[in-house]
């Protein structure tokens, strides 16, 4: 069994290194993004494991996105304390794009405006 973090460096070292080897490890990631539980661990490790203002932006717009757009308000709901916690998460939850018909929308789109103030939009 793989760990979250062993399964987040993978996913990563695969969107560096575009090693298909690896693509167990984006496909692992893209499975768990159907369930809470899951995903929410595997996505805050993997926020916090970037190195990059691109890997964010990959993962933001990838497992983030897909989780809540799968999971919906549980998992925007879910991702209130880290969002306050982690200016990192604050960063990754403003490169998601929900359209105004996804279910977690209005929880989503409301972190995004409490927390866009809170600092300086600056590089990791």
């Amino acid at each position: 069994m793989t760990s979250q973090t062993e399964l987040a460096f993978a996913y990563l070292a695969h969107y560096r290194t575009q090693d298909d080897s690896l693509s167990w490890a984006w496909e692992a990631v893209d499975d768990a993004m159907h369930e809470l539980e899951l995903g929410l661990p595997i996505c805050l490790e993997l926020i916090e494991a970037t190195e990059s203002d691109a890997e964010l932006a990959n993962v933001a717009a990838g497992p983030l996105e897909d989780l809540l757009k799968r999971v919906g308000v549980p998992a925007a709901n879910a991702l209130e304390i880290p969002v306050r916690c982690s200016i990192k998460a604050r960063l990754a939850l403003s490169y998601v794009w929900l359209s105004p018909e996804a279910a977690a929308y209005q929880k989503w789109h409301s972190l995004v405006q409490q927390y866009s103030n809170q600092g300086p939009r600056v590089g990791l």
